[in-house]
């Protein structure tokens, strides 16, 4: 490998320690090379977070958040899909700057459309997104080089240039919207991506959207950055204690005192993500940042940016959720509205929308399920039961035979849910009835749209997607707090069932599977009566027309005494107010 590759990746680590900025790194055709190259420089630490090697298109779709249907129309090899590799990485790790790279090495794989040596490179940052096509010849090693070696070189290009994408003065007419979300379960995330889907989808030529993690910035104190494993832990060995510490947690005079503490711990990094992106409008998908993000505009005296809270839980919900100070609060049901006009919410700040669930759900309601069953390989005229597995579920595999020995002609369709131990469990069992295995699937909505029942936990993203495909729900699994009220909502409205032993779940399938089916397709009517597919596009809508009023000017007299309690607060655990 020559000497000059690594003399670039030395450049541009000094241009990058210069400009106090970070990088990550999102690879196709160069398979781990920009990496290297990275971390080879002593000291690389300081501004290289890390990277993804996205080789399959799979990878790009989970790990990158490239669009399937950017995919489909351009191919791996295209400016889109760069640019949308390297904007995904730089959202997902949390960088400055996200680079990419996409194409074909040879010496196979060309065609007279997309020849050998045709890639393309990307670079992200949180003003633009560029991809550059490239045309290289030589061995599969010289492309991969010289593919290296032009993005490395083209990224200290644009941060040494006075007019380049970094430059504060770069100025976009698009609206930017912000989502704030955590990984403290996977509902957060998946909500933040279906919003962020539905408001490209229907404004996308005239805004951006960024997911950002708070949780993950490097100003945030280890012990709340950490909570996000600490929560799977919890939730598999302390069940009780979880409990316990929700109840308690779960009232006014605790909720005040938890929100005095975020805000001492989260103030400064949200300032930074606030004066970094000055986004016109917030959606926060995660409580914690609400009370932080009010001190954040109200201590700068910044215009006042809308913020819209979107509530991931169907029924029972935490106090912390229900901050006086948010424009907007999106509530799933009219059980929560109830909840936050008790907890002191107008009700000109609520809207009752559903929780938001992947666009692609609502397009899947014209789809024949026969068709999709066709081409998923199923047997199109076996009734499909499918059943999601996941890492925070630990007792599936406890209910699993009795369903197996459950009467009626049906194919079951089990999903470990990226379980290791489970998926395991699933593949050393004799199973009596036709059975499709899948340890991870990258398009749930299309197994719910072609499936007939669904045996999986009260989380509120599975039951929320479920409703929303019309799919009856039968429950073997929730954790104390809030998923207890999402197996009882669902319950209430006759939509499912709650089995908690391997005894019920046999039961249940019978009873629903006999007679035709008919007490099947009642819980399937009632599902898709109570399941709100529209929900991330009623959200975006409300979101756009607030961003269309903007900001609202801080009212200084009516909220000085919240200023200098503020104020005391942080000088309390000796925060700057400005950096």
């Amino acid at each position: 490998m020559h000497d000059s590759l690594f003399t670039i990746a030395k450049e541009l680590g000094q241009a990058l320690r210069t400009k106090e900025l970070t990088i990550a790194t999102a690879e196709s055709c160069t398979g781990g090379l920009l990496g290297h190259l990275l971390t080879s420089v002593s000291g690389s630490s300081e501004y290289y977070i890390g990277g993804i090697i996205a080789y399959s298109n799979a990878v790009k779709e989970a790990f990158l958040g490239v669009r399937h249907k950017t995919l489909v129309s351009y191919g791996a090899v295209s400016e889109q899909t760069a640019k949308e590799m390297a904007a995904g990485v730089r959202e997902r790790i949390g960088s400055d700057i996200g680079i990419s790279t996409t194409g074909i090495a040879g010496p196979t794989g060309g065609t007279p459309e997309k020849p050998v040596g045709l890639v393309y490179i990307g670079i992200s940052t949180r003003k633009e997104t560029i991809a550059i096509e490239c045309h290289f010849d030589g061995s599969r090693e010289e492309i991969k080089e010289q593919t290296a070696r032009t993005l490395l070189g083209k990224t200290v290009e644009n941060i040494n240039a006075s007019d380049s994408i970094w430059s504060i003065t770069a100025i976009s007419d698009k609206k930017k919207v912000l989502i704030l979300m955590s990984d403290a379960g996977m509902g957060h995330r998946s909500a933040s991506a279906a919003l962020k889907d539905a408001i490209l989808l229907k404004y996308g030529d005239s805004c951006e959207v960024e997911i950002n993690n708070p949780l993950d910035h490097p100003k945030t104190p280890k012990a709340l950055r950490k909570s996000q494993t600490d929560y799977d832990e919890i939730i598999k060995n302390l069940p009780e204690l979880y409990k316990v510490g929700y109840e308690i947690s779960d009232g006014t005079l605790p909720t005040a005192f938890i929100n005095s503490a975020l805000i001492a711990a989260l103030y400064t990094p949200l300032r930074d993500i606030i004066f970094d992106y000055r986004p016109d409008l917030v959606l926060l998908t995660y409580p914690m940042y609400q009370a932080p993000l009010d001190a954040v505009l109200t201590l700068n005296n910044l215009p006042r940016t809308p913020l819209v809270t979107v509530i991931t839980d169907l029924v029972t919900v935490h106090k912390i959720w229900f901050e006086p100070n948010i424009t907007r609060c999106a509530v799933p049901t009219d059980e929560v509205r109830q909840l936050a006009l008790k907890s002191g919410l107008r009700e000109d700040q609520i809207i009752e929308t559903g929780i938001p669930v992947n666009p692609k759900i609502s397009a899947l309601h014209q789809t024949d399920q026969k068709v999709l069953r066709r081409e998923l390989g199923w047997d199109e005229e076996l009734t499909p039961i499918l059943v999601v597995g996941s890492p925070r579920m630990f007792n599936l595999a406890e209910f699993l035979p009795a369903l197996d020995q459950s009467e009626g002609a049906f194919q079951l369709i089990l999903v470990a849910g990226g379980n290791e131990e489970l998926n395991d469990q699933l593949q050393d069992i004799h199973w009596k009835h036709p059975t499709h295995l899948y340890d991870f699937v990258e398009d749930l909505p299309k197994l719910m749209r072609a499936a007939e029942i669904i045996v999986c936990k009260a989380g509120g993203l599975i039951v929320t997607e479920s409703l929303a495909s019309g799919l009856p729900l039968i429950i073997v699994d929730a954790l104390p707090g809030q998923e207890i009220g999402n197996a009882d909502f669902v319950v209430a409205n006759q939509a499912g069932e709650f089995c908690d032993t391997p005894e019920k779940l046999q039961d249940c399938v019978n009873r629903w599977l006999a007679n035709d089916g008919e007490i099947l397709h009642q819980k399937t009517e009632n599902a898709a009566l109570t399941g709100k597919p529209e929900a991330a596009f009623a959200i975006a809508n409300e979101s756009w027309n607030l961003i269309q009023e903007g900001p609202i000017e801080n009212s200084l007299k009516n909220r000085l005494a919240h200023i200098v309690n503020l104020q005391e607060l942080l000088s309390r655990f000796n925060i700057s107010l400005n950096g």
